[in-house]
């Protein structure tokens, strides 16, 4: 059974860690925090959401061909005469 991240509703008249009123969104919320927001009416738990990606079975992506993109640290060098 894979292990899923809740996914939550803003009920509130505000926005709920960056979500707006109405959104619907995943998180893993600690259950103090989950249990304030929703007595308080900010927040509902609407479902099992998403499966979390198990770090032991994702790897990075492969970096893209072609030029790499120029430091931005490039244009902080000191410029020197010749």
């Amino acid at each position: 059974m894979p292990i899923v991240m809740p996914k939550w509703k803003v009920t509130g008249a505000r926005a709920y860690m960056g979500n707006e009123p109405g959104s619907e969104f995943y998180a893993d919320i600690e259950p103090d925090a989950a249990k304030r927001a929703i007595d308080r009416g900010s927040i509902e738990l609407v479902g099992e959401g998403m499966p979390r990606l198990d770090p032991a079975r994702v790897s990075p992506p492969e970096p893209s061909e072609g030029p790499a993109a120029p430091s931005p640290l490039l244009a902080l060098e000191p410029e020197t005469e010749d």
